[in-house]
């Protein structure tokens, strides 16, 4: 699941005032100028927010939301939403929410309101913001950004002048390092084999994103759980027997290696009868839901081929 922020500031870095209005964001124009908002909602599935957020659109003559469904982050009961929108209170840590959301279903989600907007991006979960300065200063309210426990690096994606002399700018964010320690990555790690011996093609994928991909020796990626199903159900329906180790899990600037030991026997359909026995990496990059976002797998392949015709080395 993809999470995005789409935001109005002061030129000093303001969302609202202390008072959460936000009727500077016109700044002096007595109406709106396009500035691709409509078309960005139109590519979500719902909306996050924080209660103070909801507290004070909620009021306001038009919704600003159409019909999409509503999250709101709190632990009181809510006023009634607007007539026909979907409304619901949820509560937790950023990445409870979002996992809860991804397991609905949910493919990209508008992550709005300061706190929330803050606490999304310092657990590594908003993955696209777009920011519109608008030319006017109002000294102090609720900023945008608040503090981090390390850099965040961005990518600028694009900026343009608006009318009224506004400034947007695109910027993708870096996925999160890996926030498990030793412990709970040799943990998942320990777990990661065991799906690859169980001759559950669907247990293995489990442990990738919704939109997770796997590389093979540098092939064409299989991209999303249904097309990693189907790449290792081709290896493990070549060897019944399947046996995958864990041989040590490490990491080094926020990528994880891990590398295995593969044994088994190609007795599955057209295979030679012949065992294998194959040490190997994957390359991961692992995402703040844990999940697997990105795996390049990497064994000798020349080896392989060899030993499915005279079997694996003694020892």
């Amino acid at each position: 699941m993809k999470a995005s922020a789409f935001v109005g500031t002061s030129l000093d870095g303001f969302l609202a005032r202390r008072d959460g209005a936000f009727d500077f964001l016109l700044a002096g124009n007595d109406e709106p100028s396009p500035h691709g908002f409509e078309e960005f909602l139109a590519s979500v599935d719902a909306i996050v927010m924080g209660r103070n957020t909801y507290d004070v659109v909620l009021p306001m003559p038009t919704w600003p939301y159409g019909d999409k469904p509503v999250f709101v982050l709190s632990n009181r009961p809510l006023p009634s939403g607007p007539a026909g929108v979907a409304v619901e209170r949820m509560a937790g840590e950023p990445t409870e929410i979002f996992a809860a959301l991804a397991a609905r279903g949910l493919r990209h989600v508008y992550v709005d309101g300061g706190i929330t907007i803050q606490a999304f991006i310092r657990a590594g979960l908003v993955h696209h913001l777009t920011v519109t300065r608008v030319p006017v200063l109002i000294g102090s309210g609720i900023a945008l950004f608040g503090a981090v426990d390390a850099d965040i690096r961005l990518t600028h994606i694009t900026t343009r002048q608006l009318p009224g002399g506004g400034v947007q700018s695109e910027y993708s964010i870096e996925p999160s390092r890996v926030t498990m320690d030793q412990t709970q990555l040799t943990d998942f790690a320990t777990r990661y084999a065991a799906a690859w011996s169980s001759q559950s093609p669907a247990s293995l994928a489990s442990f990738y994103a919704e939109d997770g991909s796997l590389t093979v020796n540098g092939g064409a990626p299989s991209i999303g759980r249904a097309a990693i199903t189907t790449t290792a159900h081709g290896f493990m329906s070549g060897f019944p027997d399947m046996l995958v180790k864990l041989d040590q899990v490490s990491r080094d600037n926020g990528r994880v290696t891990f590398r295995w030991i593969w044994t088994g026997t190609n007795t599955g359909p057209g295979g030679t009868g012949k065992s294998v026995r194959i040490r190997g990496y994957e390359e991961w990059t692992i995402g703040a839901d844990g999940l697997i976002k990105e795996s390049k797998g990497h064994y000798d392949e020349a080896e392989y081929q060899r030993q499915l015709q005279v079997g694996a080395p003694p020892g």
